[in-house]
């Protein structure tokens, strides 16, 4: 819901964001759901060289690879080697962060 200066007042539970490639300026997260949102802010966390990409060693920092499925961040049985297949050579992108996320 926007006020009359068109500031954004609420947002929905569940509400897919707009594109997450080449989303320089983050017109994107104006239209997130809070778990969509919740999904990004981790991501901007955990990238920490801010390379729009998750390492390894960025990803581990957070989801140490000792640490059962149901606990790594990532949907089903996706682990962070599967999820960065599906991404590139660098690692896990944003796009893919926010299709296997677990949030």
């Amino acid at each position: 819901t926007m006020d009359a200066e068109g500031h954004i007042r609420t947002r929905l539970i569940n509400n897919p964001c707009g594109s997450s490639q080449n989303d320089i300026q983050g017109a994107g997260d104006l239209s997130c759901g809070v778990l969509q949102w919740i999904t990004r802010l981790e991501f901007d966390t955990l990238d920490l060289n801010r390379n729009g990409y998750l390492s390894q060693e960025e990803y581990e920092l957070r989801y140490p690879s000792f640490l059962p499925p149901d606990e790594n961040g990532l949907k089903g049985d996706y682990t962070f080697e599967t999820a960065s297949e599906n991404s590139s050579d660098w690692g896990i992108s944003r796009a893919t962060w926010d299709e296997l996320s677990r949030r």
